[in-house]
């Protein structure tokens, strides 16, 4: 199985998220090479992907270049911190473009005073 992270490869403009050509170029080469690639790409065997129970999710597999993989998986609180600060940003730019998009089905729903 291949698990290909690619939340990177996402452009991000205001409530809409796109894959650019180049984007959409990363994910196809890797896909065609099904090879591990740091920090992207990582080809799994049925028993590695059972070893984790079956789970599927992706940052079992990839992990982020320098996320101290190479020390058993553990990390220092820096770069902990630093991933766990991105992901939360994350969160919040899609919480907004969500309540962006909410607020325009609302706005088309409310008849015209």
């Amino acid at each position: 199985m291949l698990f290909i992270d690619a939340v990177h490869e996402v452009a991000r403009e205001r409530a809409q998220s796109f894959l650019k050509p180049e984007h959409q170029e990363r994910i196809l080469k890797a896909y065609r090479a099904f090879a591990d690639e740091p920090g992207f790409a990582k080809a799994a065997t049925i028993a590695e992907v059972l070893q984790k129970e079956g789970n599927l999710s992706i940052p079992r597999y990839v992990r982020p270049v320098g996320s101290g993989a190479s020390n058993g998986g553990g990390q220092d609180l820096k770069t902990a911190w630093a991933i766990f600060d991105a992901s939360g940003r994350e969160l919040w730019q899609q919480m907004d473009a969500l309540v962006e998009m909410l607020d325009g089905v609302v706005a088309e729903e409310m008849p015209d005073a």
